[in-house]
């Protein structure tokens, strides 16, 4: 899909960010000549999308936000539909800049909580959680992360890795250690835990998350 082939592109890139892209550049690309025309096409394309990850949260909130926030007709109103496919097209690229520049707002903010000789307990794989946890030791925090498997597909030696590798390439700063234990260890090592991170596929309106756990 679209959506795949900007994510390798650009591996860094989140899937809601590579969402909204692909389907700005269904506007760009659009013969419609009416607003509802082209909302039948960004339709029928959303479906495309969700039906190629049945069951992906990411990619079901990610197509709704975009028709929600794109897509309202406020501010849209013009006799010419070229110019009110480039305000279209505006919005994409608009909600496609605040979504990429949010992982760094949330490590900024998330990484204070992070103190010298914290013992954090992380599950599956999250750029997100990543970027935190490297804003934190590029502050000079020493910490300790523990990372489940996060069976069946092993995510959390995927994340161990990657703390290590995006920690030592941080000039001067020590890395922190890091551990993969089995998700049935939790139980066992959560007396001695300071901190959960938790990536989320979506959070839903009462702040509340919807993750692979």
């Amino acid at each position: 899909t679209q959506v795949e082939e900007q994510i390798k592109i650009d591996p860094h890139l989140a899937s809601a960010v590579g969402i909204v892209r692909a389907l700005t550049s269904v506007i760009s690309k659009s013969v419609a000549t009416t607003l509802m025309g082209l909302r039948e096409e960004l339709e029928k394309e959303v479906n495309i999308l969700k039906q190629s990850s049945p069951g992906n949260v990411t990619m079901s909130s990610g197509c709704d936000l975009f028709m929600q926030f794109v897509t309202r007709t406020s501010g849209l109103e013009s006799s010419n539909f070229e110019e009110t496919k480039r305000s279209l097209i505006d919005r994409g690229e608009q909600f496609a800049r605040r979504m990429n520049q949010s992982r760094d707002k949330i490590a900024d903010l998330a990484a204070p909580f992070i103190t010298d000789d914290s013992v954090i307990l992380v599950h599956g794989y999250s750029r997100v959680v990543l970027a935190v946890l490297v804003q934190a030791a590029r502050a000079g925090r020493n910490f300790h992360v523990m990372c489940t498997e996060s069976r069946p597909d092993g995510a959390g030696f995927q994340m161990a890795q990657a703390i290590l590798d995006s920690c030592k390439q941080l000039p001067g700063q020590q890395t922190p250690a890091v551990e993969v234990i089995s998700d049935a260890a939790v139980a066992a090592v959560m007396d001695q835990v300071s901190l959960v991170i938790c990536g989320s596929e979506a959070i839903v309106e009462n702040g509340g998350i919807i993750n692979k756990v």
